[in-house]
This record gives C-alpha cells, sequence and structure tokens, in this order.
C-alpha cells in the first residue's frame, strides 16, 4: 500500500520541497500535493518517475530496505544523506547512554 508518510519523508530529506521534488520528476506540483495528503494515489507513470529520482518503490509501499533506489540517483541521493543519518543515529545513541546511565546510578 502507499505510504504518504514515507512518501513526505523521503521528499524532505532528498528533496527538502515539494516543489524541488516535482521540478525533478517533471511531475506537477498540485499532483505530488493529492499523494502527499492521501487525496489521491500515484499512477505507473508517476511511480516510475519516483524511482527516476532515487525512490525506493520497495521502500515506498512496504517499509522494507533503504529509501533510496537501487540506480544512480539513488546512489547519489545515499552518499548525500546517509552521513547525517548516521551522524543523528550515533548522537541519539549516546543520548541513550547517558540515560540508561542515569537510571543506573
Amino acid at each position: 500500500m502507499f505510504s504518504k508518510d514515507r512518501f513526505k519523508q523521503f521528499i524532505k530529506q532528498c528533496y527538502k520541497t515539494q516543489t524541488a521534488f516535482a521540478d525533478e520528476t517533471g511531475i506537477n506540483i498540485a499532483h505530488i500535493n493529492f499523494y502527499v495528503t492521501g487525496v489521491r494515489n500515484p499512477a505507473s507513470e508517476s511511480l516510475a518517475k519516483f524511482y527516476e529520482a532515487g525512490l525506493s518503490l520497495d521502500w515506498l509501499f512496504g517499509g522494507e530496505c533503504s529509501m533510496y533506489a537501487n540506480n544512480q540517483k539513488g546512489e547519489q541521493l545515499r552518499k548525500q544523506h546517509s552521513p547525517n543519518e548516521l551522524k543523528s543515529n550515533q548522537e541519539k545513541i549516546e543520548k541513550i547512554k547517558e540515560l540508561i546511565n542515569k537510571i543506573k546510578y
């Protein structure tokens, strides 16, 4: 099932705005907004453009694997954004460790 939440997450993380994503895909901004709000589900032509823009359809529909498509654009986005994800996750782990230590002692 199409996940508008995962779709929004990908756009925000990789393209920052719906307009930038619409420009990249050539899809009308109104249609992007329909998908983001759940008014409509994307047709196969739009899904193909999502994939070309680096979005993994497996992740979009099932939440499995990486959000990045297994293509050149997906690899480019992964390289741009993965270091930020790693740093963020490491910071979260450190905060959790600190909380655990406070609870223990």
